[in-house]
C-alpha cells in the first residue's frame, strides 16, 4: 500500500503490483502479469488508460491490461556446462527488465558480461536470476553463465535440484528462462 497524492488529493493506492513515481509525477505499476490492478481510495470516478473504476468496498479498483512480449533469449543449446547468449539492444516500451532465471546443478555459477566477472551465485536450490536491463543500458554485448562441479559436501538440498548424474556432478546448466517484467504507465 501506498499514501501520495494522486489526481489532486491524498490518497491510499492498494496492488500486488510493484508502484513508483516517475518524473513527471505519474505512476507505473509493474509485474510478471499483463494484467494489473490498482484499488485507490478515496474513489475516483473518472477512467484511467481508458480503463473504468468499478466499486470495491470504500475502493474505486481499475484493471489494467499491456500486450504480452514474446522475449526470445536463445543462446548456447543447453544442457551444457556454460551459456552464452547476446545482450538484446532494446526491450520492448511495456517491459521495465527482463529476468533470466538459470536453473542449474552444481557449487556456483558465474555471470559473466563480455568476458568480465560481474556476479556469482552460490547453488542453493534456487534459480540463478538476474536483470538484463543493466546490460543493455551500459552496451554489453554478451552474457555467459559458467558452472562450477558440484560440492558433494554440501547437504540439505531438495532432490529434483541435487545432480541426477555424474555428469551434472561436473556442473550443468538445465534450463535458463526469460521472464518480462511488465509496466503500465499512468499519467
Amino acid at each position: 500500500s501506498w499514501r501520495l497524492d494522486f489526481l489532486g488529493e491524498p490518497r491510499l493506492l492498494l496492488s500486488k503490483a510493484d508502484l513508483t513515481l516517475s518524473a513527471d509525477g505519474g505512476l507505473e505499476l509493474a509485474a510478471p502479469e499483463t494484467a494489473m490492478d490498482l484499488a485507490v481510495f478515496p474513489p475516483v470516478s473518472k477512467e484511467l488508460l481508458e480503463s473504468k473504476p468499478r466499486a470495491d468496498g470504500a475502493f474505486s479498483t481499475y484493471t489494467f491490461t499491456t500486450p504480452k512480449a514474446e522475449i526470445a533469449i536463445g543462446g548456447t543449446p543447453l544442457p551444457a556446462r556454460s551459456w552464452t547468449v547476446p545482450v538484446p539492444k532494446t526491450l520492448p516500451d511495456n517491459v521495465r527488465e527482463l529476468l533470466v532465471q538459470v536453473r542449474y546443478v552444481g557449487s556456483t555459477a558465474e555471470l559473466l558480461a563480455d568476458k568480465k566477472l560481474h556476479t556469482d551465485h552460490r547453488h542453493i536450490g534456487l534459480p540463478f536470476e538476474f536483470g538484463v536491463r543493466r546490460f543493455i543500458d551500459n552496451g554489453t554485448k554478451e552474457l555467459t553463465i559458467v558452472v562450477h562441479p558440484y560440492d558433494k559436501k554440501v547437504h540439505g538440498l531438495p532432490a529434483e535440484v541435487a545432480p541426477q548424474t555424474p555428469e551434472e556432478e561436473k556442473g550443468l546448466i538445465r534450463s535458463a528462462t526469460a521472464v518480462p517484467e511488465y509496466v503500465i504507465r499512468i499519467r
